[in-house]
């Protein structure tokens, strides 16, 4: 695994919960959460400009059946647009549960 920050993002309908782990990958943290809606993506850019973030990855949620929920639907459908001009890291997606 490549040594550095990464941004872990948790996606709901009202809110995305932002965490970053250790540069080593062992420990993460939380360190935000933004409010959905006008600026969101731009303040996620911030955070991995901020913290010189070398990934960013999206946790898909599930429902509580196993099944994709509205969050994860919108997920999928609406992959992350980082506001121009602003350093975009590689980003990855991963299934809860």
């Amino acid at each position: 695994m490549r040594f550095g920050v990464r941004l872990g993002l948790d996606p709901g309908d009202a809110r995305i919960g932002v965490a970053k782990c250790d540069p080593s990958g062992i420990i993460a943290t939380p360190l935000e959460t933004v409010r959905r809606g006008k600026g969101d993506v731009a303040r996620l850019a911030a955070l991995a400009e901020e913290e010189g973030a070398i990934e960013v990855v999206v946790g898909l949620p599930r429902s509580l059946s196993g099944s994709e929920g509205r969050p994860r639907r919108r997920c999928v459908s609406s992959p992350l647009s980082w506001p121009a001009g602003s350093r975009r890291p590689p980003y990855d997606s991963w299934t809860n549960g």
